[in-house]
């Protein structure tokens, strides 16, 4: 962020007077490449003002509870439908909890097993253009199909390049992609690609370029086996996906603030960048995280390279796109004790941020944000789930 510009200093008739600096105004630089893809590069401010900032406002929460529907033990997917009907996959019951815009149950659907409609490791759900729901299970290899009702259709076998991370929608009217992590030569080398689903399976592939993510290696010897674990170096920067309602799709590797959009053919067609000023990794930051990876490496023959930490944080927590085509960026903060987004406009103008209730450890499943709402899980003082939503006041 720029420094804030200093006062002027007066001095007259023995009394100091000062003038309030204001921020410096907005700035958006626009280019346009000789391949037809378009730079916006903002500055750190944004062209809200005090009066037409949008803000945020609880209007709705489901749990904690000690028993039915709303009892949740980890919630690892989160999805809303036009109707405003919020769906929660729960990792330990395997089952999916479908709640009305009051809050109230709706109904429940599937249950932990291997058979049809059931599930051993449900990690994406998304609704369809008709409404329907696809659940991707990572451990049995498929994507179940429920109709409006919740009534199980039929399931598609997950096959993909590698190893199924999850599935992408913009909405109902966009493109459904299944995301796949590709692994190279080594561990730290992959790339990712998007299999289009449609009804039926498969179709088209998305692919991304290839990066390194730094791991840590550590070699097991146990009687006469030897097992190599690969585990990513903390604050290391990530690759992160979000889908839009045109079909688009967004890609940032965290480490910078530098997003661009893809069309569904693979075309870059747009970056956005933002100034941003790094956040150190303080010693209290490795202190927290570092003991647990010393644990790990103790007693393995492995030296633990604490070297390779980065001196900094990356620079996005989190990216997602909602239902308006407008893109919400979580950055990270040396504030860890609340979250803003930063939001962009469909052309990638920077508009300001969005101060919220939530906190980073929120983050997870991947909010949702749609017709004017922000939809998040949050964890109460005992480490139980329970679902927010907010409304978004945009001010005339």
């Amino acid at each position: 962020m720029n420094p804030i510009p200093l006062a002027l200093l007066g001095v007259a008739v023995g009394f100091v007077t000062g003038c309030r600096s204001e921020p410096p105004p907005a700035r958006i630089d626009v280019d346009t490449l000789p391949s037809g893809t378009v730079v916006v590069r903002n500055s750190a401010q944004g062209s809200w003002d005090s009066a037409s900032a949008w803000r945020v406002v609880e209007d709705l929460r489901i749990g904690p509870a000690e028993d039915g529907p709303a009892a949740f033990s980890i919630v690892n997917a989160l999805a809303v439908d036009a109707e405003g009907r919020i769906y929660l996959v729960d990792r330990q019951a395997e089952d999916v909890r479908v709640f009305g815009p009051e809050g109230q149950p709706v109904r429940t659907i599937g249950r932990k097993g291997r058979g049809p409609g059931e599930f051993t490791w449900a990690d994406g759900i998304v609704l369809g253009r008709r409404g329907q729901l696809f659940v991707a299970d990572r451990s049995a290899h498929r994507i179940s199909v429920f109709d409006t009702s919740g009534v199980f259709v039929g399931d598609h076998r997950r096959d993909g390049p590698g190893v199924g991370v999850t599935m992408v929608s913009g909405g109902a009217a966009a493109v459904t992609w299944d995301a796949w992590s590709v692994f190279g030569a080594t561990p730290s080398q992959r790339h990712t690609e998007l299999l289009r689903w449609t009804d039926g399976g498969y179709g088209d592939t998305l692919h991304f370029p290839p990066f390194e993510q730094q791991y840590f290696e550590i070699v097991l010897h146990q009687g006469r086996s030897t097992n190599i674990i690969h585990t990513p170096v903390p604050f290391t920067p990530e690759e992160m996906i979000a889908a839009a309602p045109s079909g688009t799709v967004w890609r940032a590797m965290s480490g910078t603030y530098r997003v661009t959009r893809f069309s569904p053919a693979g075309d870059s067609t747009l970056v956005v960048t933002r100034e941003y000023q790094p956040v150190p990794v303080t010693a209290d930051d490795r202190e927290q995280v570092l003991p647990r990876y010393r644990k790990l490496f103790k007693g393995s023959g492995t030296r633990l390279d604490e070297s390779l930490v980065p001196a900094y944080h990356p620079a996005i927590r989190r990216m997602l796109v909602d239902d308006q085509g407008y893109l919400w960026i979580a950055p990270v903060t040396a504030d860890t004790t609340s979250l803003p987004f930063d939001v962009f406009d469909p052309e990638g103008r920077y508009l300001g941020a969005v101060a919220t209730t939530m906190t980073p450890g929120m983050l997870t499943p991947q909010p949702v944000v749609r017709d004017g709402h922000l939809y998040y899980v949050g964890r109460d003082e005992l480490d139980v789930p329970y679902v927010v939503r907010l409304r978004i006041e945009r001010p005339d």
